[in-house]
């Protein structure tokens, strides 16, 4: 059957207006309620709400925050404080990471957690992270960048995590912030404080990364931040 070059042109019409509309349902949304703003260099990243747990779904590649290396590419929900605050999160399904990594030199990694984040070179990570040592170790990565620099890195002796779930806290004061973890939401423990000047007005949520050829979901729940809000 042949088609005359007016119906072949409203065909075209109608085949474009539905390719569009199906990319625009598609696109992620800017903003989480009760989460914070959505930040996603990535657009294959998935986020999802249900039943008040936040589920990230993150593709094999390159989803790294490394300052150092010029890949803060990660997705994360930010919110404004400022000055003294607290902020919290529950972080389960961190599943181990694929064998192989994307960044040369570094080895295969996930974790999920909280940000502190100034700019693209100055932010806190703590996060409930799995690394192919070999073997596997489960850990709390506490890292600051400062100026683009790696200052402190996490390291695998430093906490040991041995639970399917962690609730993570950071706790600013003045220029301290204070790592705080709990396996039951009871009992906490602590590592050493991170002491930068950093100025009053800053961002903090939640971050998952994965660096390895297999995808990743890490799920968040019972976010809270508490302390005095932006104007």
């Amino acid at each position: 059957m042949l088609f005359s070059p007016r119906l072949w042109s409203l065909a075209s019409v109608v085949l474009l207006l539905v390719c569009d509309t199906t990319s625009a349902q598609s696109s992620p949304p800017k903003d989480l309620p009760g989460w914070g703003a959505i930040v996603s260099p990535n657009k294959k990243v998935k986020f999802k709400v249900a039943d008040e747990v936040l589920t990230l779904t993150l593709p094999s590649g390159a989803n790294d925050f490394s300052a150092e290396l010029g890949k803060v590419t990660a997705p994360r929900v930010l919110r404004p404080v400022k000055g003294d605050f607290s902020i919290q999160v529950n972080v389960a399904a961190v599943t181990p990471p694929g064998r192989v990594s994307f960044t040369r030199g570094r080895k295969p990694f996930t974790s999920a957690g909280l940000l502190i984040w100034q700019d693209e070179g100055n932010y806190i990570r703590l996060e409930h992270a799995r690394c192919e040592a070999p073997p596997i170790v489960t850990y709390v990565n506490w890292e600051l960048r400062l100026n683009g620099q790696w200052v402190r890195q996490g390291r695998f002796d430093e906490m040991a995590l041995v639970g399917e779930s962690s609730t993570l806290r950071i706790t600013r004061k003045g220029e301290a912030f204070t790592p705080e973890i709990s396996s039951d939401g009871q009992t906490w423990k602590s590592l050493p404080e991170i002491q930068v000047k950093w100025r009053a007005d800053l961002q903090a949520g939640i971050v998952a990364i994965n660096d390895t050829r297999v995808s990743f979901s890490p799920e968040f729940r019972d976010l809270k931040i508490n302390g005095q809000p932006p104007e």
